[in-house]
């Protein structure tokens, strides 16, 4: 689940940040959320 937060992450700054800075993005994400378990809520 961290890998698709991530992805939803940058596919939505990809237009306004640099591959440098989107680099830099994933890179800081998957430190911050490494040791975290993110689950989905449903949705009523």
């Amino acid at each position: 689940m961290v890998d698709t937060l991530i992805l939803d992450i940058k596919q939505a700054m990809s237009s306004t940040l640099t591959n440098g800075q989107m680099e830099k993005l994933h890179k800081v994400l998957a430190h911050y959320l490494y040791d975290l378990e993110i689950v989905k809520k449903r949705r009523c």
